[in-house]
């Protein structure tokens, strides 16, 4: 049981890294995982890995299963914008069904082992960054216009001392942008 406009939100901020490729077909999916009371969605398609997690009312379930990205997409589509209505939904073995209340979406489960994408979050890092989000995202827009000239391209982002230095090359042109940062180290 969640609320439509908070799983439209996670789809929305998740969808993005589900792979195109079908070479890792269980890649063109996206985890959903529900465990101690927290609704986890994570998409990767070998280059970037999206998360979102939210708290949820059901507690006792323990569920991970991997639902198509076509079929968020179609069920971000039709989720309410209305704040207070609420999406049911049902986990059959290979089988998930979306109850919106006027509507009723059934999609099969993606079969597979999913990244392990807990790793990649480790906990055991040396330095934590803190910057400005807004100004961070505005830098990473401004870069990303111009990457998207061709796909190979990429933005890159380096730490010098207390500055983060965003750049991206392309032929349509030259992106550089320096961001003041705050260092934290960690004790080891």
């Amino acid at each position: 049981l969640a609320c439509q406009t908070d799983l439209k939100e996670m789809i929305r901020q998740t969808i993005f890294s589900v792979a195109q490729d079908e070479t890792r077909p269980i890649l063109t999916g996206e985890m959903l995982q529900i465990r101690n009371g927290s609704l986890n969605m994570v998409a990767v398609d070998g280059y970037r890995i999206s998360y979102r997690k939210m708290e949820i009312s059901n507690e006792n379930s323990d569920i991970e299963v991997v639902i198509p990205g076509k079929t968020l997409g179609e069920i971000n589509k039709i989720l309410s914008s209305e704040e207070n209505e609420q999406v049911h939904i049902y986990f059959g073995e290979k089988h998930v069904l979306f109850d919106l209340g006027d509507s009723k979406v059934v999609s099969r489960l993606l079969e597979g082992d999913f990244l392990r994408y807990e790793q990649v979050f480790s906990p055991d890092y040396e330095t934590k960054i803190l910057v400005d989000r807004k100004n961070f995202l505005m830098s990473i827009e401004r870069a990303a216009l111009i990457s998207r000239e061709g796909k190979k391209n990429p933005i890159r982002v380096e730490i010098d001392g207390d500055k983060m230095i965003i750049t991206s090359n392309a032929e349509l042109g030259t992106s550089r942008e320096e961001l003041d940062v705050s260092r934290l180290i960690i004790p080891t």
